[in-house]
């Protein structure tokens, strides 16, 4: 089906270097706090004002893939801040737990601290973060591990081009097989990739990306200052910044 209407944003175009205030939809009193979930208005279609709700409760919807297109200073960043406050105001008035995030902030808009402030929301430089990216959401299991592998593989993969499916293979057993070495305990990205290399005829470019990460300590090694993913967002806004 074609899209009928245009949504116009309510969101007032601002310079790049400026960071305009974050509003916040408020809540209907008068509803039962969970009736509709998190949803609040997002612009009018061009043709008849009619608004246009974000509903991301709606139990209907298969996917929650949202795509923000737009010229320089039209406002797609301020777009995107106004999402994350709406969200985490309405799910912290309507849920057990506010929503969390985890936002990959190349050009420092999502590091200013007014916007973290509004959002309950902190920066963290891409140096030591304290997450195992093998750390497993029940008890080990040779099945568990393969999961977490192929996930790990799955992830790489659709961010370097160029990993084929034998690099694919010898990095999901490089990974299990680490897993066995420290008797079912997450190894670090750093023991997984010595392993990696020495199962391996010739370095590659698998071993040269997971050395990138190794070597720029991306993340921390020390398993005592590890934290589980959910821990590590804590309930709030993590703005990585990738500048």
């Amino acid at each position: 089906d074609s899209i009928e209407h245009a949504v116009t944003s309510e969101i007032t175009p601002e310079l790049d270097d400026a960071l305009p205030s974050v509003e916040v939809s408020q809540v209907d009193p008068s509803k039962p706090k969970n009736i509709d979930g998190v949803r609040f208005t997002v612009g009018q279609t061009t043709h008849s004002d009619e608004e246009v709700y974000f509903w991301p409760s709606n139990t209907e919807l298969t996917q929650l893939n949202i795509g923000i297109l737009g010229n320089l200073g039209t406002g797609k960043t301020q777009f995107v801040m106004n999402l994350v406050a709406n969200i985490r105001s309405q799910s912290e008035d309507r849920q057990s737990e506010p929503a969390s995030f985890l936002i990959l902030d190349y050009k420092k808009d999502y590091s200013d601290e007014r916007f973290l402030k509004q959002v309950g929301g902190r920066s963290v430089a891409p140096e030591r973060i304290p997450i195992n990216v093998f750390e497993l959401s029940e008890d080990y299991s040779s099945i568990a591990a393969y999961k977490k592998a192929s996930q790990f593989v799955s992830t790489l993969s659709k961010v370097y081009s160029g990993i084929g499916h034998k690099q694919s293979i010898n990095l999901i057993n490089a990974i299990k097989d680490s897993f066995l070495a420290k008797n079912g305990k997450p190894p670090s990205l750093a023991e997984v990739h010595q392993r990696y290399i020495s199962e391996i005829k010739e370095y590659d470019s698998v071993a040269s990306i997971l050395d990138g990460f190794v070597q720029l300590q991306i993340f921390d090694d020390d398993s005592e200052n590890t934290l589980k993913f959910h821990e590590f967002l804590g309930n709030g806004v993590v703005s990585l910044s990738m500048f």
